[in-house]
């Protein structure tokens, strides 16, 4: 009976020690598929910066245009109010061309 139970516990032993290295290998497996996860996570990482990047470039390019327009819009602003003076500058002017001739006419009288 003595013999019985060593060899018992030996298929016991034997047993937990298949149980041992099965759960090793379950564990190596499941290391070796976290650190893949983990160079993808990497990578994933890696590419979230490039758009953040592009996007935050966008941003830029985007106030630049905005800054643009805005400086065109003032220009614009700026013609308009010219071409404004331009306009009065020829109407005071035809009217001065108006007074000339009225006192060359006056000053033909007189001769």
């Amino acid at each position: 009976s003595e013999g019985t139970q060593l060899s018992e516990q030996a298929l016991v032993f034997h047993h937990f020690q298949d149980k041992v290295s099965r759960n090793k290998e379950y564990s190596r497996m499941l290391l070796d598929r976290l650190g893949k996860y983990e160079q993808l996570n990497l990578g994933l990482k890696k590419e979230l910066d490039k758009e953040r990047k592009s996007h935050q470039r966008t941003r830029e390019e985007l106030g630049e245009t905005s800054e643009t327009l805005s400086s065109k819009q003032k220009l614009i602003i700026e013609a308009d109010v010219v071409l404004a003076q331009n306009n009065t500058l020829e109407v005071e002017s035809g009217n001065l061309r108006g007074v000339i001739r009225d006192i060359k006419k006056e000053l033909h009288a007189r001769e």
